[in-house]
């Protein structure tokens, strides 16, 4: 057995990278971008570097077919109050259905560059809003809604959430709570949520989702055994839209977390030409329907 005497490393040869991410988010005026380098970790084990190693000395400029921007360096600060380094586009609002380009220089390495096609406007709505407040005269019917996706759109995600209003030490609260499409049983609810889809090679752009009145119903339940006295607002139906980077770097992140596999690779994706990372788009449209205050819920349901 020479083979295992021999002396092995498991590291591979260092490349020294520029590593991108930025997802622009159509009609925002606020655009950000992140920039590190590549790190070589002092052990074997890279996940034991967890510090940021920022890239401060490069130029960002992000730009579109009429106009260029070139991004200032800033430092923001989180919810718990740590700060991140990020490059800030403001204002530079997004266009829907437009192509934008991200280059990233310094001198003395590789340009880092990519660009996406921000997906279009598309639309959803409920077919039959009036069972959101008439659940009594709909209690053998679901909510049915109507997607139309964008030519530029590769994956696509629709959702429903309910919209309202509760007192809290004299202020009035805003809240607002995500749809389930159905629950496993009566007795054992266990929210199902859409997953991010794919569009159908065929280009089909039209497309339709079920979710569960009993659902609604639970829901509906659920805030007021939670928020106590609450005053309904409305419900808001969201269709997000991705393009195809943001679509595949989703899909191999998350494809691979099977509980029953024994793989420990960790699999990687990028779109960046010249460096490492991500720079993707998404759109979010939007269609809300008006609910009375107080909802009467069917014992039924």
């Amino acid at each position: 057995m020479v083979g295992c005497e021999e002396p092995f490393s498991p590291k591979g040869p260092f490349l020294d990278r520029t590593v991108v991410f930025s997802l622009l988010a159509a009609r925002s005026d606020t655009q950000f971008v992140r920039v590190f380098r590549t790190y070589y970790p002092p052990h074997d084990n890279p996940y034991e570097v967890d510090w940021e190693t920022p890239d401060t000395s490069v130029r960002v400029v992000l730009s579109d077919s009429t106009r260029s921007a070139t991004l200032s360096d800033t430092v923001l600060t989180r919810g718990d109050g740590s700060t991140v380094h990020a490059y800030v586009a403001y204002p530079f609002h997004i266009e829907p259905g437009q192509q934008y380009s991200l280059h990233v220089a310094e001198p003395g390495r590789q340009e880092a560059v990519s660009s996406t096609t921000v997906p279009g406007q598309g639309s959803v709505l409920i077919e039959n809003y009036e069972a959101l407040f008439d659940l009594e005269a709909h209690r053998f019917d679901d909510l049915h809604l109507d997607v139309e996706i964008s030519p530029q759109a590769a994956a696509y995600l629709p959702r429903l959430s309910v919209e309202f209003q509760v007192y809290s030490t004299g202020a009035v609260l805003e809240r607002e709570v995500p749809l389930d499409l159905r629950t496993s049983d009566r007795g054992n609810e266990i929210p199902v949520y859409p997953d991010i889809t794919h569009v159908a090679s065929t280009g089909q752009r039209s497309y339709y989702f079920t979710y569960s009145l009993h659902a609604y119903a639970y829901t509906l339940r659920k805030i007021i055994a939670d928020y106590g006295d609450v005053y309904f607002r409305q419900a808001n139906c969201y269709l997000v839209q991705t393009d195809q980077a943001l679509y595949v770097y989703y899909n191999v992140a998350n494809g691979f977390r099977d509980a029953f596999s024994i793989r420990m690779d960790q699999p990687d994706y990028s779109n960046i030409e010249g460096g490492l990372g991500v720079f993707g788009s998404y759109n979010v449209d939007k269609k809300s329907y008006e609910l009375p205050s107080i909802i009467s819920i069917p014992a039924t349901l």
